[in-house]
């Protein structure tokens, strides 16, 4: 193996907005990063935009570098119960054989489940008028619907000194402080990625 390279959903349709996503996830998995530099391997996220052209991205990508561990992340959009590529399989239609099971990894269920886990960083960030008392506590927040975890975002940033929540404009720089140790402790399919990716570098 000679890098990872990494096809996340996210970022919209504008060059502007992919940049602050892959900045983002960038920064949040740093640990890995650096811990991939450290094995002089080459490190590659790229935000493609819709959830459809990441598994394409990704499927093409698989094709294209050989040599480097290519990893998909989306969002799942739903509560994972069982395997995940089953999971796709239903709900996107998305034929993934088992032998890339470890290169297929969700945010469960929605991008901004991780982000809602760091309520400190997100107080930090947004300043005057959050309400972090609008955010859910459940420990597993994989079981909490995204449509919960949206309008709770919603609630506990619309008064706030940077206003609503928005995908694009905050979701990128959102995830350059969040902790992710804390999103790994109540979400067992960050642990996952983070885990298997780890793995993959110190095999090298």
């Amino acid at each position: 193996m000679t890098g990872l390279r990494i096809y996340v959903e996210g970022g919209g349709q504008s060059s502007a907005g992919k940049s602050q996503i892959r900045r983002g996830f960038g920064e949040f998995m740093q640990e890995l990063r650096e811990a991939a530099r450290g094995k002089r391997l080459s490190w590659t996220v790229v935000a493609a935009g819709s959830r459809d052209s990441a598994f394409n991205d990704f499927l093409t990508a698989t094709d294209l570098y050989p040599d480097e561990f290519v990893i998909l992340l989306v969002d799942s959009e739903g509560l994972v119960a069982g395997n995940l590529l089953a999971h796709l399989a239903h709900r996107d239609n998305w034929i993934i054989p088992a032998s890339k099971a470890d290169n297929v990894h969700a945010m469960v269920q929605t991008q901004e489940s991780w982000i809602v886990c760091d309520t400190a960083a997100l107080q930090k960030y947004y300043g005057a008028g959050f309400r972090a008392s609008s955010l859910p506590v459940h420990p597993d927040i994989e079981q909490v619907d995204r449509r919960d975890v949206a309008r709770s975002l919603d609630r506990a940033t619309e008064r706030s000194k940077k206003g609503t929540y928005h995908k694009i404009n905050h979701g990128g720089d959102v995830l350059t402080v969040i902790s992710p140790a804390l999103v790994r402790a109540r979400s067992a399919h960050c642990e996952r990625l983070f885990v298997t990716l780890k793995k993959m570098i110190d095999a090298v």
